[in-house]
């Protein structure tokens, strides 16, 4: 997994690139919660200047815990829950 650190996990204070996959020219947005606490997800890199059904970017928990990650674009979503170790 890109951005993953050696054991596998996604790591607080990180940046971790993310390649995702959209409807052709749609705009992507990805927005993110800490579900057990109050921290605000970092996104970086989205700048829909992709006219493909490609997107890189990058995201950074700010701190370790609950995240739930939700993407959009064109309708469609996807919404899924990570956690982040200490």
């Amino acid at each position: 997994m890109a951005g993953a650190m050696g054991d596998g996990y996604w790591r607080a204070n990180k940046w971790v690139k993310t390649h995702w996959l959209k409807p052709m020219g749609a705009r992507l947005e990805v927005t993110g919660r800490q579900l057990d606490g109050t921290a605000k997800l970092g996104v970086r890199s989205l700048t829909g200047s992709y006219p493909w059904d490609f997107e890189a970017g990058g995201f950074s928990f700010p701190s370790p815990g609950c995240w739930e990650i939700e993407a959009r674009a064109a309708g469609s979503y996807l919404r899924f829950v990570v956690a982040i170790p200490p």
